[in-house]
């Protein structure tokens, strides 16, 4: 939940509040004691605030089904001029706790066209997320990924690292992260095997989003790799999400991604791989 023009809130549930100087409470909502504020209760302790200093409010719920939001969305392109036909879907859901969230996502991109080889790329992660005071967090991740035209049979990943946000607004958030990464590429046609790799972490994220009905939200991710073991190589990987809602949670988007890797695990594979799809969705 996003606030801006709300006068009063008050709620006998229990929420988590963080505001834009990155500190984070817990409590009900009491009666504040003027418009444009809110006042927070946590046992004896009453706080109040001005609306525009919070970032976001979250429910705590104690119903395990109440704790998740998430989005779904598909995409179909069809060329008639290169005969191509182009697939995409997206997935995530996020469970949000006292302190902490962890989210499951998906994105899965298929082409065919005439006389080429069809394409396929595939990418799922688990990622843990706790918030700390001052603007900072932490977070840990696993995943795997698939692509045929970097040559990739699968990649499994494990990483993470701590990280803050640089700008934290109602409506926009920039964040950095720094940490590292292991994992284990197969190669697509098995010629050289398979590799184990070490490699730093550089992330970049922005948002921009809008809760409040027609809800709407931009998302970007920016991660560079170095290479450390072994040294020389390096990744770029950038990922896009925008929509915009038409009707109470259907949304019309865009979803983009770039994938660079300066030495593929394949022999003669493409060092570049990249998408921009127009998508369908819904969130909950």
């Amino acid at each position: 939940m996003c606030i801006r023009d709300s006068a009063r809130i008050v709620s006998t549930y229990i929420f988590e509040i963080e505001l834009d100087n990155g500190s984070i409470y817990y409590g009900k909502f009491g009666v504040p004691t003027e418009d444009g504020k809110i006042s927070i209760v946590s046992g004896p302790s009453v706080k109040e605030f001005n609306t525009m200093n919070i970032v976001v409010i979250t429910q705590i719920d104690n119903r395990f089904w109440s704790r998740l939001d998430g989005s779904i969305s598909a995409g179909l392109n069809i060329t008639q001029a290169n005969h191509q036909v182009q697939l995409n879907s997206n997935f995530n859901t996020t469970y949000r706790a006292k302190k902490y969230h962890t989210t499951i996502s998906y994105s899965g991109n298929y082409s065919v066209q005439d006389e080429l080889e069809p394409t396929n790329r595939q990418d799922a992660s688990f990622l843990f997320s706790k918030s700390l005071q001052n603007k900072y967090f932490y977070i840990a991740y696993t995943g795997a990924t698939h692509n045929t035209e970097l040559g990739l049979k699968l990649r499994m990943s494990i990483g993470g690292g701590p990280g803050k946000a640089l700008i934290q607004r109602n409506r926009n958030i920039l964040g950095v992260l720094i940490g590292g990464v292991a994992n284990r590429d197969w190669s697509h046609d098995d010629s050289t095997g398979s590799s184990n790799n070490l490699e730093g972490l550089l992330g970049l994220k922005f948002s921009r989003f809008k809760y409040d009905s027609p809800k709407s939200n931009i998302t970007a991710n920016l991660s560079f790799l170095p290479g450390l073991i072994p040294w020389g190589r390096y990744r770029v990987e950038i990922n896009l999400e925008v929509s915009q809602e038409v009707v109470k949670d259907f949304t019309i988007g865009v979803s983009g991604y770039l994938s660079y890797d300066s030495q593929p695990i394949t022999i003669g594979a493409s060092q570049l791989d990249y998408g921009l799809n127009i998508t369908f969705g819904y969130t909950w």
